[in-house]
């Protein structure tokens, strides 16, 4: 039962059950929503904070956004139910929806060393594909087109409930062609690693933004990896700005060509280039589930969230338990509201256990997914001036043990301006409130004398690395030696959390690649005497520049061997006739044992190989005892191999 002496605060309609999110611009709390005859809803409230109230463009801005937002009613996309305004404080009530972000679905898998199963990285791609295209394609109540773009479509703003349903959330930072806020010339809003190319160039955006940022993500859950992150910003933003990408099959050989061509379609520089819908994408990637035979529904999703969340669904159904047992004299009229304990009260961090509201604020707080410098989340994002603006001081509160207890200035430091394709931008960063305690990292690498870096500074030569005093917050990690490629990874440390990563360094791959063609096809290539695990044709990849042996293996033995040489960045073709080798025959009578005959001559007993025949047309007879036999003619060609596996009627 809730102890009587804990209050909840009644606002308008709505009973305010805990604040489980705060930023510098707006407060949400994990609410419901009461009525007649014992009726009661759980919902998502967002509400402009006190010291922004005054601020009628930031007003004004809150509700375009709800207007928009309360148009949509999709099952992939939040819903917005009420705009609302109590003693003065705006606010919008949202669907509360108990799951996970995608990136923290995503993380999760990596931390286990395992990719996302590729249907189902498909399956929720085409459904965040269907919500956007819902939204792309909207009408207002007059049949205008609204002409949304959603802006920052990202792994953090498509939600996984733990019934498997996919929505898309955040249309905050949205623009419309015919909102009354206009956005100001000049300034980025969004993550920077999933912008589009025209986002990044300051350009006019429409529906085909989102698109490329689809791809972007969908890159990212089939490889494993982040597709457009830099060491800086800056850097991030000219990966964007050039479409510097390398195709999804070059890091994960288990991909199909025709999830490629999705993938790439969608990435296109020119937006005229990618897929005119949302929708067309959505019907593709249904296509592929289908054409690969790799159904995957709602329920699979499902069971997945249950298997690897059991003990978020656990905490999450205990807790909206609790709350439906509250009673009237739980309910008063309160300053402040108190704050589920362990929760943690962030600017735009993104949580698992519930709705992700509009706005960039959460509304869970279980498990903190790891979030990216310079990737932030569209409630902390900042606009990004033209040179000569002037940086100004938000006031914004801070947050204790009971709530709001004060005020503090965040001073926002005009670190640098930096060029990016003619454009300008500032950076910005934010200081202020409480101190935390310190966090810990311990590493693990392999090879263990590599150099790791935190944040650009060299903190040890040699591994395991054990820290226990790193002040909490987001780090980029960076591990290097020399003959291997780099690992670069971010970080959340979080006051008392001890962190613990293996990583093992691949050796470095190059730009230089080899062709492997041979007439007829099906060889095995080996390179430098190890297996590539790729037949002719064959297309061997991310080589460095240098000499290499290269050869060419049927059934294990070494069919023609070549040395080449590799220069920067080059592809080198390697066509070669094996014609003139003998054909190839095996034969095999199933599991079973049988005689065979070539040519009325007896050439042993399955299973066999035979590579003493000349090309042309042989008679093949297969026999055992107690079974029918079998004679068939077979044509041989040149270097070719052919299988014959028959299984014989037996008594």
């Amino acid at each position: 039962m809730v102890a009587r002496d804990l209050k909840y605060k009644r606002f308008g309609k709505y009973v305010l059950l805990d604040r489980i999110s705060v930023g510098g611009m707006a407060e949400v709390f994990r609410a419901r929503q009461t009525g007649v005859e014992g009726f009661a809803k759980t919902v998502a409230i967002k509400r402009i904070l006190p010291t922004i109230a005054k601020d009628e463009d930031f007003i004004e801005m809150f509700i375009d956004e709800a207007k928009l937002a309360v148009h949509m009613a999709h099952a992939n996309v939040a819903q917005v139910f009420d705009l609302g305004n109590v003693n003065g404080q705006y606010f919008i009530a949202m669907e509360y929806v108990a799951g996970a972000d995608l990136r923290t679905v995503w993380d999760r898998a990596r931390r286990r060393n395992r990719l996302l199963p590729i249907a189902m990285s498909t399956y929720i791609m085409q459904k965040v594909c269907e919500g956007l295209d819902y939204a792309h394609r909207k009408k207002d109540d007059v049949g205008q087109d609204i002409g949304l773009v959603h802006r920052d479509v990202s792994p953090q703003n498509v939600l996984v409930s733990f019934e498997g349903e996919v929505k898309v959330v955040d249309f905050g930072i949205a623009k419309a062609s015919a909102t009354v806020s206009k956005t100001q010339a000049g300034i980025l809003k969004g993550k920077f690693g999933y912008m589009s190319p025209e986002q990044v160039r300051g350009r006019d955006l429409d529906h085909r933004s989102d698109i490329f940022a689809c791809g972007i993500v969908l890159w990212e859950l089939l490889v494993g990896d982040r597709l457009f992150l830099g060491e800086t910003d800056f850097s991030t933003l000219e990966k964007v700005r050039n479409v510097d990408l390398v195709p999804p099959t070059q890091f994960n050989k288990s991909l199909s060509p025709q999830i490629e061509r999705i993938v790439m379609k969608a990435l296109s520089k020119d937006r005229n280039d990618r897929y005119k819908w949302a929708g067309e994408m959505a019907e593709d990637l249904q296509r592929f589930l289908f054409s690969s035979n790799q159904p995957f529904a709602r329920t699979d999703l499902q069971r997945y969230m249950k298997q690897h969340f059991e003990t978020e669904i656990t905490e999450e159904y205990a807790r909206l338990e609790k709350y439906r047992e509250l009673k009237p004299e739980d309910i008063e009229e309160l300053e402040n509201v108190p704050v589920r304990a362990g929760t943690e009260l962030t600017t735009g961090e993104t949580h698992v256990g519930g709705m992700i509201a509009p706005g960039g604020l959460p509304t869970a707080s279980f498990t903190q997914p790891m979030s990216y410098p310079g990737q932030q989340t569209a409630a902390e994002t900042q606009p990004y001036p033209l040179p000569g603006a002037q940086a100004a001081e938000l006031i914004a509160p801070v947050t204790s043990k009971g709530g709001l207890n004060g005020r503090t200035k965040l001073v926002i430091a005009l670190l640098s301006v930096l060029a990016l394709g003619g454009l300008g931008f500032a950076i910005f960063t934010m200081t202020g409130g409480l101190t935390p305690d310190p966090g810990g990292l311990k590493l693990d690498i392999s090879p263990k004398d590599a150099e790791i870096y935190l944040n650009d500074q060299l903190v040890s030569t040699m591994s395991p690395f054990s820290r226990a005093d790193i002040t909490p917050g987001p780090y980029v990690l960076k591990v290097q030696r020399a003959g291997y490629a780099p690992v670069i990874r971010s970080l959340r440390i979080n006051s008392g959390e001890q962190i613990q990563e293996t990583i093992i360094l691949e050796a470095e791959r190059g730009e230089a690649s080899i062709m492997v063609r041979t007439d007829p096809e099906g060889f095995d290539v080996w390179v430098n005497g190890e297996p590539t695990g790729q037949k002719t044709p064959a297309n061997v990849t991310q080589l460095m520049p240098g000499k290499y042996k290269l050869e060419l293996k049927r059934e294990g033995e070494v069919v023609e061997t070549k040395d080449v040489e590799l220069g920067p960045r080059t592809i080198l073709d390697v066509n070669e006739d094996l014609s003139r080798l003998p054909p190839l025959l095996v034969l095999k009578a199933g599991l079973a044992t049988a005689d065979v005959t070539v040519n009325g001559k007896k050439a042993g007993s399955t299973p066999l190989k035979l590579n003493h025949l000349a090309p042309g047309t042989v008679q093949v007879t297969m026999q055992r005892k107690g079974c029918k036999k079998r004679t068939e003619k077979v044509t041989l060609a040149g270097g070719a191999r052919v299988e014959l596996d028959w299984a014989l009627e037996c008594e």
